[in-house]
């Protein structure tokens, strides 16, 4: 019984660290929103994905198959983002819109993390942005194709 309770324990305690982590880093994308003046789109017309790249649990770069890339900001944590294989986008049509369209981590895909707000960037954007995430001592990001 007291080995079950402190293994429970130490599980709780260390994704409770690995999502502060996460949440420290939150501010230096939404600085970057800021700093660069990227205005926020209600939606991506004529979207296919194409590919992703993973900052946080909270924040991803998306790109389409005409190599557009866009920042994706989640309304909230989406469980195992930060390390996952692949993803699902969970949207209508050929349409990807904020509110109503999700993210999942593909080892949870019915976790929906709702979009909270959509950045277009260009390409050197989409990697200054990735670079935050290097610069804070974060692993290489995950480039991922469907």
């Amino acid at each position: 019984m007291k080995k079950t309770i402190f293994l429970l324990l130490s599980v709780l305690l260390m994704t409770s660290c690995s999502s502060l982590d996460t949440r420290k880093q939150t501010p230096i994308y939404q600085q970057y929103i800021a700093d660069n003046k990227l205005e926020a789109l209600q939606k991506i017309t004529t979207f296919r994905f194409h590919g992703w790249r993973s900052l946080n649990n909270y924040f991803l770069i998306v790109s389409t198959s005409m190599a557009k890339p866009y920042l994706i900001e989640l309304n909230s944590y989406c469980l195992d983002l930060r390390f996952a294989n692949a993803i699902v986008i969970n949207n209508s049509g050929s349409i990807l819109q904020t509110k109503f369209d999700s993210v999942s981590a593909a080892n949870y895909p019915n976790q929906k993390c709702y979009i909270k707000s959509i950045y277009k960037v260009t390409k050197n954007q989409a990697d200054e942005i990735t670079d935050l995430k290097l610069n804070r001592g974060e692993n290489k990001e995950q480039v991922k194709s469907s």
